[in-house]
Order: C-alpha cells, then structure tokens, then sequence
C-alpha cells in the first residue's frame, strides 16, 4: 500500500502557482486510490494547480452570487460574463494537446491519437453509464459557500483504467465559442422577422421582409445605400439569405427561391424546393450556400439544391430542431455547415450531408437576440440579429482554467476505484 501524503506533496498555498495578479485564488487536486472490494484506501496525493484568469473570475462571480442568493448546488453553472461555465475536468498522460492552431474552420474534434491521452474525464452531472472514461460528479459531497468551489468525482472499477500524470480543468475535448466583436449597424429592422445578411466582397447585403435591400460597409458597418427588390414576404418571417459571391439567393416562408442580381432584380424564380411553413410560426427557412450548391434548413431536415434552383433528393435528416418564433439558419465556408438557432444560445458545427461535428451550447448576444442570420466572407463567420448588432469573428478555443502536474504519474487499475477531489479558494 502507498499513500502519498509526505509533506512534500501536501498542499501549501504558498506553493500555489498562479497567473498575473490573481494572488487571492488557491487551488488543489487531491487524488485517492481505493480498493474496489474492500474499500480502503492505497494511495492519496494532494497537489497544488497552476491557476488562470478564469477560475479568478469564475470564483469572483460566484462569490457575489452565493452572497445575493445563498448557495444552491446549480449556482455552479452560472455563467462568467455571460459566455462561459467551468466545464470538464480531463486527467492526461500528455500536456501537449496541439490546441493553440486550432479555430472554428479546421476542428473536427480532437485526433483519435489524442483522444487516447485522456484517460478519463467528468463534467458537472451525474454518470452511471458504461463509459470506460467517464465519472461521475458526487453530488453530495461537492459544495461551495462565498470562499470555495469544492468538487468531488468518482470513478468506478471500469473506468478510468490507465497511467496519467496531468490533470486539467476545462473546455479540452468541448471547445468555448467567443467572438472578436459586437457591433452596431443601426439598420432598419423589425424585430418580428429575421433579418439575414449575406457578404460580397466589402459589403454586407440585408434583404428585409418588404424588399428593401440594405448595403453594409465592412469598414465602418454603416449603411451606405439601400435599394429596392423585386420581392418582398410576410412581415413575421422575412427571407432566409446567401450568396455565391455573384449573385443573392432568397427563400421564404413557402419554400420559394429567387436568384437575384445585388440590386435585387429577379434572375430566376420562384421556384419551389420546400414545403410551406405556416406564418403564424414566425420563422423562415436557413438557408447557406457553399459555392456549388444551396442548402435549406427546415426542421430536422436539410434540402440541398442546384445553383439554378432543382432540389437534390434525398432531403437529409439532421439532429437540429426548429423554435417556432426565430428558427435556425445556416451558412458554408465551403466545406462545412454552420447553423445558429434564433437567440444565439445554439450553435452547430456540422458536415454537408448533416452529421454534427459538434454543438455548443452558449448565449453570445447576452440578451433576446430577435432572429439571427449567418454570412461568411472567405475569412470570417458572422451572425447580426434583429437589432441589428453584429457579432465579427464567430469562432473556438479551449478554456484550460487550472492544470495539475502530479509528483508522479499515478496508474489506477480495474481492481480500485478512484475519487478526485478539486478545490478552487479565493482568500
């Protein structure tokens, strides 16, 4: 039997390793080893983490929430600046995870070589599932008050089986989405409907439920013409909108589509590629384009259609529902879908034949949104909703917030069970 709890491996705030000026925030990761049948304990270890920015402002928010309201075990999901919670803890036989070159365009999920580096993981719930990697949050044993965040995992015999020696907390398999910017445009809007853009080469092209065609700058975002379409729709759901850097692409609520040129004149249309969504729904059709074809998003279902408007069947089923009220829309960078839901709290990542890379769960307008419309510009991914705020820069990153090295790597076997116990102090 080994229990490693010397003093040098003890836990001493003054060992603590922090970053910047966050020289009130402590923290540890304690580790224990049992034997599955017996329950005794054969080895124990408590490390201090290297801490960063997030977990200072994490603790900071949490400690005025927990004095406004008193503390309920939920008030660990409250939300940091509006755009982030702690989310999983992963233990590691590797630091280096190659994360810093990757963006919203080029991840797809981490390699399957990495993913063999994480030995075992949990999130903030419940687990008795057969997850070989998975543990479980212990519910009653994890607790916070105004100073501390105290987290306790377990892991049963079949899981977390393996040799690790880094422990990290946060976002390393689930990436955090964030954006460089929020801007006004101060456009014309209604709020009822959506009001979708599209990006040719330094404008943005707003088509509003009437036809009214309203010409962004990308330098100052400001409205620098408007002219008049051909076409115009319900004023409670407004049109879907993309671009094949040529010409506009519209679809209504009918399911009709229109090419028209950037002063809105009809080139083809309408024609039909879906089925009619009621108005009183108050919401219309995604609609994206990747350069080759169209791509309509209704619920649970995604219509691919030709540039000169035949529907490419089979329709393809995909896991995303539809709110009544907004909807969903969707664009392309070419060679993947992206889809946000009409307040901004859902966002997609996903292939042309609807399978989902991954789905984040977020708020990035911090507030009712309207309906939002997506635009790619070769560069950038942006949503404006119907307020007419933009969000530049659409995209990922991975939030380490505290990162534990172990005095030694540590092997847990089929014939133990294993408890983490994770503590985040502010003095």
């Amino acid at each position: 039997m080994h229990i490693e709890n010397n003093k040098e491996n003890k836990f001493n705030a003054s060992d603590v390793v922090i970053s910047e000026k966050n020289s009130k925030v402590q923290g540890r990761a304690t580790v224990k080893l049992f034997d599955s049948y017996s329950g005794k304990l054969q080895y124990e270890t408590e490390t201090h983490n290297t801490i960063y920015d997030y977990v200072y402002q994490y603790l900071e928010d949490y400690q005025w929430y927990v004095f406004c309201k008193g503390f309920k075990f939920e008030n660990f999901n409250i939300n940091i600046r509006g755009n982030f919670t702690m989310n999983d803890i992963s233990l590691s036989s590797s630091e280096n995870f190659g994360l810093s070159d990757v963006n919203i365009f080029n991840y797809v999920g981490l390699p399957a070589g990495q993913m063999n580096k994480i030995i075992a993981w949990a999130d903030k719930s419940s687990y008795s599932g057969t997850d070989n990697r998975r543990g479980s949050l212990n519910t009653e044993l994890s607790y916070g008050d105004a100073y501390r965040a105290h987290w306790v995992f377990d892991w049963g015999p079949n899981a977390g089986n393996g040799t690790f020696s880094h422990i990290y907390w946060g976002g390393l398999t689930t990436p955090q989405l964030y954006y460089e910017s929020l801007i006004s445009t101060y456009l014309s809007r209604n709020i009822e409907s959506r009001t979708p853009i599209a990006c040719v080469g330094d404008y943005f092209y707003s088509l509003l439920y009437d036809g009214t065609i309203e010409v962004i700058s990308k330098q100052d975002y400001t409205v620098v013409r408007t002219t008049q379409a051909d076409i115009s729709t319900n004023e409670y759901t407004g049109f879907g909108l993309t671009t094949n850097g040529q010409y506009l692409y519209a679809i209504d609520y009918r399911g009709m589509v229109y090419c028209l040129t950037l002063e809105g004149r009809i080139v083809w249309g309408p024609r039909k590629v879906g089925t009619i969504i009621h108005p009183d729904n108050k919401y219309v059709y995604g609609f994206g384009c990747d350069g080759t074809y169209l791509y309509a998003l209704g619920d649970h279902t995604i219509t691919k259609v030709t540039m000169d408007g035949t529907v490419v069947l089979p329709r393809i089923y995909v896991d995303i529902p539809v709110w009544l009220y907004g909807g969903v829309d969707i664009e392309s960078d070419g060679t993947y879908l992206y889809a946000m839901d009409y307040r901004g709290e859902h966002f997609y990542k996903l292939t042309k034949d609807g399978q989902i890379i991954f789905h984040l769960q977020t708020n990035q307008f911090r507030s009712w949104a309207g309906n939002i419309g997506l635009a790619y510009d070769g560069r950038y991914l942006y949503a404006m909703n119907s307020w007419g705020q933009m969000l530049k820069n659409i995209n990922i990153k991975f939030n380490l917030l505290a990162h534990t090295v172990l005095p030694t790597p540590i092997t847990k076997t089929s014939s133990q069970t294993m408890r983490i116990e994770y503590d985040f102090i502010r003095g």
